[in-house]
């Protein structure tokens, strides 16, 4: 298969879009019929495929190439139209070069920043940390003001007080 990426376009033009063409030049440089310029076309792309400059044909739309012109600031002219089916064919081929690029389902993981954990994976963590903190609270509280051990903790000191105290 003979790689035509590298070959230029050449613009081609329907009788009818032709005609709308030859109004919008102002040069001049365009036969008058459709004819004179398909025949003058056929012969200068059959001398150059003999010399090994092909070109792509590409269809140049009257609509779509005024919209162009306004677009540009540009007036039509035989490089106007060269310009405009060149682009028309570069993004033909950008488009066809893109289909042959196989789509990634996902980026590469080292260009991705982890995910964060969603709300119910970290719950029990949470849960767990509540009901620890409310445990200690809890034994803390009831080594401070359980009555039993408070009076058993009087008691005891009572003792050691006095047991102190006749030594003295």
């Amino acid at each position: 298969m003979t790689d035509t990426s590298q070959w230029p376009a050449a613009p081609v033009y329907t009788p009818h879009d032709y005609a709308l063409i030859l109004k919008l030049s102002e040069v001049g440089d365009l036969p008058p019929t459709w004819e004179e310029w398909w025949e003058s076309f056929k012969a200068s792309e059959i001398e150059q495929r003999r010399q090994g400059f092909p070109a792509i044909r590409v269809q140049v739309h009257a609509g779509k190439f005024k919209a162009w012109l306004r677009a540009n600031s540009l007036s039509s002219s035989e490089q106007t139209r060269q310009q405009f089916a060149q682009q028309r064919l570069d993004m033909k081929r950008a488009r066809k070069a893109e289909r042959r690029i196989p789509k990634l389902s996902a980026p590469p993981s080292w260009t991705v920043p982890p995910a964060l954990p969603t709300h119910w994976t970290h719950r029990p963590l949470e849960v767990l940390a509540y009901l620890l903190l409310a445990i200690a609270i809890g034994s803390l509280l009831l080594a401070l003001f359980d009555p039993i051990r408070a009076a058993r903790g009087l008691d005891m000191m009572a003792a050691v007080i006095s047991t102190r105290a006749p030594g003295r």
